[in-house]
């Protein structure tokens, strides 16, 4: 493994990182997520409406109507992003942080200005809903937050290297420092390590093993800046 690749203290001025959907990702979605898509967004309320029984059918739209369609659109939704393509760009020149989602020939773009960062929220991978465990918070002028997020970058960073859940979250700490850095901002926290081994201390440093294991100081540190963002947040509105 590269010495490298771990390393955050590298000065960047200006970035642009792609995550591309991996060939394995698209045959999954095209094999299973697709036909899977289709069978329920078509022939299951085919079968559905000829069942012959009336009350089933009103009961079924009244009731499972909306249910159904959401697990639809979360099947969708999965198959979408298999195929997509994430870059982030930030320029200081332009003083933008600027996402792109690619999917074949639609590009999709949101900028945001990096005076309005606020920190790097970072929470447990194994424990993040939705898997969005790494992101970037903003908030505008006006009050209104934002958020962009940076989990797919610490997938692309772990997966290159040793497996563990050990490394996962060193992952997830180092993209979040990574992000953190460049930015200017501090990381408010949710992630503590635990029982990391004696390997893992020697490659990555006893004291910043020990940091990232201090629950108290961890704790400390997110509260405030969460206060600061709360104060921050009443001055606008």
């Amino acid at each position: 493994m590269d010495e490298k690749f771990w390393e955050t203290d590298t000065k960047v001025v200006d970035l642009e990182e792609t995550v591309h959907s991996s060939p394995s990702s698209r045959l999954f979605g095209n094999v299973f997520l697709a036909p899977l898509f289709f069978f329920a967004a078509v022939v299951v309320p085919m079968l559905w409406m000829t069942s012959g029984d009336s009350k089933m059918i009103v009961a079924g739209i009244l009731f499972g109507g909306l249910p159904f369609a959401m697990v639809l659109l979360a099947i969708y939704g999965a198959n979408v992003s298999l195929h997509t393509d994430h870059t982030l760009r930030i320029s200081t020149v332009d003083g933008t942080i600027e996402e792109i989602y690619t999917r074949g020939d639609k590009v999709t773009r949101t900028v945001y200005p990096i005076k309005e960062v606020l920190r790097i929220s970072l929470s447990d991978p194994f424990e993040a809903e939705g898997g969005a465990h790494i992101v970037i918070r903003g908030m505008n002028i006006l009050g209104v937050k934002w958020s962009v997020d940076l989990s797919q970058f610490a997938w692309e960073r772990y997966k290159h290297g040793e497996r563990s859940s050990d490394r996962r979250r060193i992952a997830s700490i180092k993209t979040a420092e990574h992000f953190a850095e460049m930015l200017d901002v501090e990381i408010g926290s949710w992630l503590i390590l635990f029982n990391v081994s004696r390997k893992l201390r020697e490659e990555f440093g006893t004291e910043w093993v020990h940091k990232w294991s201090d629950r108290s100081a961890i704790t400390e540190q997110n509260r405030r800046l969460l206060d600061e963002e709360n104060e921050q947040r009443q001055k606008v509105q």
